[in-house]
């Protein structure tokens, strides 16, 4: 389908993602998400109807022009949630943890939160911690980002932004690359 205008064309397909912006903002909104669990799925639930919505509506769209919108919008998505504490999951925290530990110079690997080596690193993160009893499970490539994070200020916040900066980077690889199948 060719349009003759293309400053409508665009200004539709923006109209198409604003759903799932909108659903993000209500996250935001929402703040603490574990405390709201019903308002927490609807929101999501809105998210998830209106990226089906877009993508369906996006498939009849060049595919030049829908590359630029989903890396936008892809960006835009994360860039909302990165305000939002870690309410749903403990992960981060530990991931934080980590970071620490291997900071400090020490194996997480081998030594558990718990570990009597690690009593000068507690504080009020080491008390939210899940299974503290058990060493680390992630990979070595992740403790090092663990421990660069834990090495910066604001270090759970500088973790969720390198997550989302690798993440937008492979979107961006897997959009070139089904770019270069089709």
């Amino acid at each position: 389908m060719i349009l003759l205008d293309p400053d409508r064309a665009s200004q539709r397909m923006w109209k198409i993602v604003i759903v799932p912006i909108l659903a993000h903002l209500g996250l935001l909104l929402t703040f603490d998400l574990e405390s709201r669990f019903t308002v927490t799925l609807l929101w999501v639930g809105a998210g998830f109807l209106g990226v089906l919505l877009a993508e369906r509506r996006l498939r009849e769209r060049s595919r030049n022009s829908v590359l630029w919108v989903v890396l936008v919008v892809a960006t835009l998505l994360r860039v909302l949630l990165l305000p939002l504490p870690p309410t749903l999951s403990g992960d981060v925290e530990r991931y934080v943890w980590d970071g620490r530990v291997l900071s400090g110079g020490l194996n997480p690997y081998e030594l558990p939160p718990d570990a009597a080596e690690l009593i000068p690193l507690r504080d009020p993160l080491w008390e939210r911690l899940h299974h503290r009893q058990v060493p680390t499970v992630y990979p070595p490539l992740a403790e090092i980002l663990f421990a660069f994070s834990a090495s910066l200020p604001a270090s759970v916040y500088t973790l969720k932004t390198a997550l989302v900066l690798l993440d937008l980077v492979t979107c961006a690889l897997l959009l070139l690359l089904a770019r270069i199948k089709s």
